[in-house]
């Protein structure tokens, strides 16, 4: 279907592919709020481990930074923290609900 036909594979092993929209579907409103009320729950002394994460990841190529502002249908991509207390070595991981 559509998902297999804009799937890409990057030299690096990655796989993209762009967000599947129902065509059918009423447009989805816009989750801005939801996503910043998610990231507002870290300022409570995680936010800078929260960042350094981010950064690293972003250092690593596993995110980007969007070149160009967002045009008609706009989602943002709420994360949160999962925090391990009794992890040995990661006390913190970020996992990426697309879903929401």
């Amino acid at each position: 279907g559509e998902f297999i036909e804009q799937l890409r594979r990057s030299p690096e092993v990655w796989y993209g592919t762009v967000i599947p929209w129902k065509g059918s579907h009423p447009p989805l409103q816009n989750n801005r709020t939801g996503s910043l009320k998610r990231l507002a729950t870290l300022v409570n002394g995680k936010l800078e481990e929260y960042d350094t994460i981010l950064q690293r990841q972003l250092e690593e190529g596993l995110i980007e930074k969007a070149v160009n502002p967002a045009q008609g249908k706009k989602f943002y991509n709420p994360k949160k923290a999962v925090i391990g207390e009794n992890s040995e070595n990661t006390k913190m991981r970020i996992v990426y609900n697309a879903s929401a």
